[in-house]
């Protein structure tokens, strides 16, 4: 493929050598003779080389924007060379020729403008636009132009000697606004340089950017040499290359070349060679699936299977897929070999299925042990319920026994009214000890609502009951069943001779207090210990004070 590559460079290259070498003969040979048929020849061969240029731009650059750029360059090229050709062929005032002198600056100046705007759009997006902000450079230009072709009026550009009707461009001088100009051009030719390579992602481009840089270089340096008059008639270079409008032209478009040659510029250049031998089986059809271009390791495929990867990826019988993308024009198709990938896949299916019998059984195995350990966390509250209210429920069966046997109804109707309230103390103390098993701390609410279902149960058995409760935070659980238990023991030591009570239960100084002010001839004095304290007052009134430091609960 190289080789076939090289061998096409090699023949364009020979026949552009050719065509600047018949036009060069041409213009020696209208130097020495005295038709100019050869000037004429001459023009034609540069003007069609330009346009040839111009057209496969159009064919090889891909980016959109910089595509319409480079090609409105070469129609600058075109133009400028047009021009020339009738200032020296058909022109014959000196107005006329002066005129047409002025508007080689059109293509002098807009051709480094557009070099910048190439730059500026190359890296982007294929539909790229760029920025309103470069529309200056449309106005400097613009301005540049007018202020050359004006120069009649205010000679700033160039200045003649004699009269305005003998002015002529072999005899002038340059004025400060040539300068300005001329450093514009000098600007966006610089400025199309740095920004191509600054924007260049190839590897190694930076070391090859000297390529493009030689054609610059020796225009600038040729440009120098003629403004300053050391390309005269009779030298050597003016014999080589005495034709500025040619000269300027084709290292222009030659720098260009080098840039897309080097990759600089992206183009599509021997994408044809390029899909031949790639290694992927691809083929390029035109809209009814017949085949234009193919890579050498794409297999022969049925139209009818091209049209149905139109839609979605076709899996063939030798473990290949089809895919297909639309392109303009046509389709391209693609086979990928996912043989390995089906073989790989089947082997994870096959693990799947063993880790989803794996994964049952797990399942299985966590939802027995789940199970085992509900029903012992179950049985160890159980226990402990059982654990801590045994003398209670030791009562409550005492008591039905006693309900059963007798048969006086007042009796039965106090063994009723104990029993209820020995089960609401049951009930709620189950509820706290399940309180308990979640959180170390219970909320004031229900410490208050166990209370109070207590104190409504003694009311129905004719005890007078009051409570109050000023906490405002939870409490321990610890403090909170000591409060109730003692609470509990004060009844089921009163409850034959209990009149009345009051629960008074509190926070000061870090320490819950628990009050019980009781009407009872019950001596309460068996339920002094660590933390409770029962004393009597002259009126027989009992109070029973539990005290005990929240820090200590906690702990």
């Amino acid at each position: 493929m190289k080789k076939r590559i090289a061998r096409s460079s090699v023949l364009h290259i020979i026949l552009i050598i050719t065509a600047i070498a018949a036009a060069m003969l041409c213009r020696q040979l209208d130097r020495i003779g005295t038709m100019q048929i050869f000037g004429i020849i001459r023009s034609l061969i540069y003007i069609f080389m330009f346009l040839i240029w111009g057209i496969t731009l159009r064919n090889r650059i891909v980016q959109i924007q910089a595509k319409r750029f480079m090609t409105s360059i070469a129609g600058l090229i075109v133009f400028w060379v047009a021009i020339r050709s009738v200032k020296f062929v058909i022109a014959q005032s000196p107005f006329a020729v002066r005129m047409l002198w002025y508007m080689y600056y059109i293509p002098m100046i807009f051709i480094p403008m557009f070099a910048l705007l190439v730059a500026l759009s190359l890296g982007k997006p294929e539909n790229y636009r760029l920025p309103g902000v470069t529309s200056l450079l449309y106005v400097a230009s613009v301005l540049m132009v007018i202020f050359v072709l004006t120069n009649d009026l205010h000679c700033l550009v160039f200045r003649f000697p004699g009269e305005r009707e003998m002015w002529d461009d072999r005899d002038y001088s340059y004025a400060g606004g040539y300068y300005i100009v001329a450093g514009y051009m000098l600007l966006c030719t610089i400025g199309a340089f740095v920004t191509l390579i600054s924007k260049c992602r190839i590897p190694k481009a930076r070391k090859t950017f000297i390529m493009p840089l030689l054609p610059v270089v020796a225009m600038v340096i040729y440009t120098l040499l003629y403004v300053s008059g050391e390309i005269t008639g009779g030298t050597f270079i003016h014999r080589l290359a005495g034709d500025m409008t040619v000269t300027v032209s084709l290292l222009t478009a030659l720098s260009f070349e080098f840039c897309i040659q080097c990759g600089l510029i992206r183009s599509n250049t021997y994408y044809i060679q390029l899909l031949r031998p790639c290694t992927v089986p691809a083929l390029i059809t035109d809209n009814d699936y017949n085949i234009l271009l193919s890579s050498d390791c794409a297999e022969k495929i049925d139209r009818e299977i091209m049209q149905m990867a139109k839609s979605s990826p076709v899996m063939l019988s030798s473990g290949k897929r089809l895919s297909s993308a639309k392109i303009k024009g046509g389709y391209v198709l693609w086979l990928d070999d996912l043989s390995e990938l089906i073989e790989v896949n089947d082997k994870l299916a096959e693990a799947k299925d063993d880790l989803k019998d794996d994964y049952d059984l797990i399942c299985e195995e966590y939802d027995l042990r789940n199970r085992e350990a509900h029903i012992l966390e179950r049985d160890r509250i159980y226990d402990r319920i059982s654990r801590e209210t045994s003398g209670q429920i030791a009562v409550l069966n005492s008591l039905t026994d006693r309900f059963e046997l007798s048969e006086d109804e007042d009796e039965r109707r106090k063994l009723l009214g104990k029993m209820v309230v020995i089960g609401a103390y049951l009930k709620r103390r189950n509820n706290l000890i399940f309180i308990s098993e979640r959180s170390s701390m219970i909320s004031e609410k229900e410490l208050y609502l166990a209370f109070l279902e207590l104190t409504d149960n003694l009311e129905l058995y004719g005890v007078t009951c009051g409570l109050n409760i000023r906490l405002n935070k939870s409490v321990p659980a610890v403090a909170v069943m000591e409060m109730f238990d003692t609470f509990e023991k004060m009844i089921e030591l009163s409850l034959d001779n209990l009149s009345a009570v009051n629960i008074s239960v509190t926070l000061n100084g870090g320490i819950f207090t628990m009050t019980v002010t009781a009407e009872s001839g019950t001596d309460f004095n068996v339920m002094n210990g660590d933390f409770v304290t029962a004393v009597c007052d002259d009126d027989g009134e009992w109070q029973i004070v539990y005290r005990r430091e929240a820090e200590r609960c906690k702990a």
